[in-house]
């Protein structure tokens, strides 16, 4: 099995997703990664350009060993918006956090919102 491929294998360990979740945010299947992680697949360029735009994952270290796993979030866009709107280290790290959950996390928790903020504003019925 190539170096690349146990590689990626280890992302989605260290990521804590199962096989068929990575497949999900990459848009391959779950025997697509299976055959990646036991080398019967390569990994591709576009594999590549995918897990470091998903999960900041550092695209040297993927391809030669070099460096970091992931890359560390560029903090400057959340202190921009900080000096902007005011925002309080519980903000900051509430708006970090979310950015940092996976697609299908983040999905789910503008759901979440989404149906409380509508029971919210939902006229309330009275049998006075």
């Amino acid at each position: 099995m190539d170096i690349l491929n146990t590689r990626f294998k280890n992302i989605r360990e260290k990521l804590h997703l199962s096989q068929k979740d990575l497949g999900n945010e990459l848009g391959l299947s779950n025997s697509g990664i299976s055959n990646i992680e036991k080398g019967i697949r390569s990994v591709t360029d576009k594999h590549i350009k995918l897990l470091s735009a998903v999960f900041n994952v550092n695209e040297t270290w993927l391809r030669t060993g070099i460096g970091e796993m992931f890359i560390e979030p560029d903090d400057s866009a959340i202190e921009q918006l900080a000096k902007t709107y005011n925002l309080d280290k519980f903000d900051q790290q509430l708006l970090l956090t979310y950015l940092e959950l996976p697609k299908s996390d983040r999905a789910i928790l503008k759901k979440y919102i989404l149906n409380l903020s509508a029971k919210i504003s939902a006229p309330t019925s009275s049998t006075d």
